[in-house]
Formats: structure tokens, sequence, C-alpha cells
């Protein structure tokens, strides 16, 4: 997982904003030339051609180089982070729709600031999406459901045992119904505790 202290979807959508060249506020245009030249010169210029077209699998994969270029680069990250920051509390996220919403809409980042032709969303993932979670994370999902499952299957087995179905109601559960019941309340908190690490892991990124 690609962690940076900015969030990469604002970032391509400020890119967007600069290359538009139709921003006539002096500051935000300085922080958005700065910003274009930063993005530039590490990861080329001819590359953004496509990213001015607003071409969505462009903007995907810029969005995706700024954060790798990041990871590696801990002065770039530092300066998009500041540069981010200064154009937020410039007013930058309504420039962004202000320039580009008479083209249509695109969603870049949580916040969905609107903003290009398509829809488009960098970056988002499902909430349930644990492909870039860490490992621990994926291995508490498989402990988990294996567990639950063998709940569940342990509730199936002791109801159509012989035991069960003769058992004196007035007796209370058999105990292997609440032993199954158990297996299976075990393999949930362990499925809970696999989505809390999940969702925190998210949030760095």
């Amino acid at each position: 997982m690609v962690v940076v202290p900015f969030d990469g979807g604002v970032i391509v959508g400020y890119v967007l904003a600069a290359l538009g060249r139709q921003v006539t506020d002096r500051t935000l245009k300085e922080l958005l030339d700065r910003l274009l030249d930063s993005v530039g010169r590490r990861l080329g210029f001819v590359g953004l051609d496509r990213v001015r077209s607003g071409d969505p699998e462009a903007m995907r994969s810029l969005d995706l180089a700024i954060r790798q270029q990041a990871a590696q680069d801990a002065g770039f990250a530092r300066e998009l982070e500041w540069i981010q920051h200064q154009l937020d509390t410039s007013g930058g996220r309504q420039i962004i729709g202000q320039i580009y919403a008479p083209r249509g809409t695109v969603a870049v980042g949580p916040r969905s600031t609107a903003i290009g032709r398509d829809y488009v969303y960098a970056p988002y993932e499902h909430p349930g999406d644990i492909r870039r979670a860490p490992g621990w994370v994926k291995v508490l999902y498989v402990i988990g459901t294996l567990v639950a499952l063998a709940g569940f299957g342990l509730f199936g087995s002791a109801m159509f045992s012989s035991d069960v179905q003769n058992a004196d109601p007035a007796a209370g559960f058999p105990p292997q119904i609440a032993e199954a019941a158990a297996v299976f309340f075990v393999g949930l908190v362990i499925l809970m505790f696999a989505a809390l690490g999940a969702s925190l892991s998210r949030r760095r990124d």
C-alpha cells in the first residue's frame, strides 16, 4: 500500500486545473503552476497531455504514478502536501469545479470535487475491497470466515442429531447448540477485527 501525506485524487484535480489555464486568481495560479512544474519535472510533461484531455484512464494512471513517486521521494511528498494545503485553504476546491463543471462532471477524491467530462473516482475503493489491505488483515478474514462457517456447520449438524431431537425443551439449549453458537460468535469477532484493521489501514493511504 502506497502511503502518502496528501490526497492523490485531489492532486490530480489540481493538475487538471493547472493544465486548463483558466485561473485568474494570482495566488491560485502560482500554486497550480508550481504543482504542474513539480509533477512534470518528476513524471514528464509529455504524459500530461492525455490528462489534459480528461482521459479517465490517464487520470487514474497519473494518480498512481504520483503516489508511487511520492513514496520514493520524501521531498516530493512534502511539497505536494504543502501545495494541496495551500490550495485547499485558498479556495482551490471551488475553482476546480468552476473551471470544469461546464464540460460535465468528474468526481475526484473522497469529497467528489466536480471537474471534467466523465465520472471518474480517483482514487475509489469499495469498502469491502481488501486487495490492498495488510497481510495480517487478509489472514484474519480467512480465519474468521472459516471459524464462522465451522460454527454454522456444527449448528446444522447438531440440529439433526438424535441427542438434540430427543432433548427435553424444558432443559434449555442442548450443549451442542451452545458450542456451535460460541464457535460462530468467535468467527464473527475475528471478522470484526479484520474489518477494523482494513478500515484503519485504508485511512492511512
